[in-house]
Order: structure tokens, then C-alpha cells, then sequence
């Protein structure tokens, strides 16, 4: 359930480092519970980047909980 978000196949090129290609893709991560489209892209990446160094089921199970509270906020921070 947690892990990067897919990309535009036209994107690949903006994505600096491969944390992104060592993740199996997700329908929520680091970068949907914080800026989302207030960053750039190369932000996103650092999501991606520090999750792929902390990943463990203690960093999914915060992740999803930070997912439920932003559906209901409405909100990405």
C-alpha cells in the first residue's frame, strides 16, 4: 500500500537519483501525507529518497495513518 506513486513515462527524465526504481509503487507515501503539489518534482524525489532509507512496516503503518488523516482534512500537510 505505501510506496511512490507512479510517473509519467515523459517524467522519468525530471527524477533525479532511483530511489523511485528500487520501490514497488504505492497508493500512498511520504510525499501524499506532506507538500503534494505545493513542491516540486525533484522534492518529490527526496520523499522517495528518504523513504526508500527508513522503509520498515513501523514507517507504512505512520504513513497510513497520516493518509487517513489527510482524506479527512482535505489537506496535504
Amino acid at each position: 500500500l505505501v510506496g511512490p506513486r507512479p510517473m509519467l513515462p515523459a517524467q522519468r527524465y525530471l527524477y533525479p537519483g532511483t530511489a523511485y526504481f528500487d520501490l514497488r509503487p504505492g497508493l500512498t507515501g511520504p510525499w501524499q501525507v506532506s507538500e503534494r503539489n505545493g513542491c516540486s518534482f525533484a522534492e518529490r524525489a527526496g520523499y522517495d529518497n528518504r523513504y526508500a532509507q527508513t522503509v520498515s512496516a513501523r514507517t507504512d503503518l505512520l504513513i497510513l495513518m497520516q493518509t487517513v488523516s489527510v482524506v479527512f482534512r482535505g489537506t496535504g500537510v
